[in-house]
């Protein structure tokens, strides 16, 4: 399916907010049944003018000859190591248009949450079916793949939300419900 182009060109979304824009669209994506990505980014940007324009930047990582690595690459790379087996299995409620929790499951018991705000940042706290029964069942990964244990306080985790996509991970247990915080803004919107 070809999809919009998550440009990083100085001029366009910057490094940052392509890979922002890149693995939210393809969370998104995936929950409206898309199973193949074709014609929507590439590994490496164009080399000569194409890489000078809109649709020249949409790689991974940089041209030729140097090929650096973009904030996407490890995004990506994350997103499709916690998805790979996993299937679309809804959406987590969050009271909030412009924040999202979207819910995967891996068979047999192991749900996989992709979590972000629009804007800003704001806590995020979520309620879970039944309380963790064995240390390392529940964790958050960043977007660089580091894993990071979470320890649930009455059946409750809170995360901080921001636009660049989260992971929370739980074995034998889901979220049931989120509860979202106010937004805060570095500047002024």
């Amino acid at each position: 399916v070809e999809s919009y182009y998550p440009s990083s060109h100085p001029l366009a979304l910057g490094v940052r907010n392509s890979a922002d824009s890149l693995v939210r669209t393809a969370a998104l994506s995936l929950a409206n049944g898309t199973d193949r990505f074709l014609t929507c980014w590439t590994l490496d940007d164009c080399d000569g003018a194409w890489g000078s324009q809109h649709y020249g930047c949409i790689g991974l990582i940089s041209r030729k000859p140097e090929n650096n690595p973009k904030p996407a690459a490890p995004a990506f790379a994350t997103m499709t190591q916690l998805l790979d087996t996993a299937q679309f299995d809804g959406f987590v409620p969050t009271g909030s248009r412009s924040a999202y929790c979207l819910r995967f499951k891996e068979a047999p018991n192991k749900f996989i949450y992709c979590l972000w705000t629009i804007r800003g940042k704001r806590a995020i706290t979520l309620h879970l079916k039944s309380a963790a029964d064995k240390s390392g069942e529940m964790f958050v990964v960043d977007e660089n793949g580091n894993s990071t244990p979470q320890t649930a306080a009455d059946r409750k985790v809170t995360l901080e939300l921001s636009p660049t996509p989260a992971w929370f991970a739980a074995v034998r247990n889901s979220v049931e419900r989120a509860e979202i915080g106010p937004a805060i803004y570095d500047e002024q919107p």
